[in-house]
């Protein structure tokens, strides 16, 4: 009973996934759609990086980021940033338009902050 518990509950979270692309596949989108790219750029074994993921992986979170940004998830560990910037610690969000980064947020952030924190970015 409790693997079938499991098993729904990661099946439905994943019904709320949001949407990632490959920075490459995020170039080309964003000169369709003009929308800002958000860079979540994470270690696979950050506990705060997995925090924010789950906080991005909420139904109204995961349409909120949709709506307003290209998202793109670098795990440093496996994929080369696309930019020479140093990154101290992760979760590091890097947002980017027109091939520049625009803002920098750094570190974990509950989903309210993370809208107040990116509001004026467009």
């Amino acid at each position: 009973m409790r693997r079938l518990i499991v098993f729904i509950y990661f099946s439905l979270s994943s019904l709320f996934a949001i949407k990632s692309y490959t920075y490459d596949e995020a170039i080309q989108l964003q000169k369709q759609i003009k929308k800002v790219i958000l860079i979540d750029v994470i270690h696979k074994d950050c506990r705060f990086c997995i925090k924010m993921g789950k906080n991005f992986n909420d139904a109204k979170m995961s349409k909120w980021l949709e709506d307003k940004f290209i998202f793109v998830k670098i795990d440093i560990d496996n994929e080369k940033l696309p930019f020479d910037v140093e990154i101290p610690f992760t979760p590091t969000f890097l947002f980017v338009k027109d091939g520049k980064i625009i803002k920098i947020i750094p570190g974990y952030w509950d989903n309210d902050d993370f809208k107040y924190l990116t509001k004026g970015i467009k």
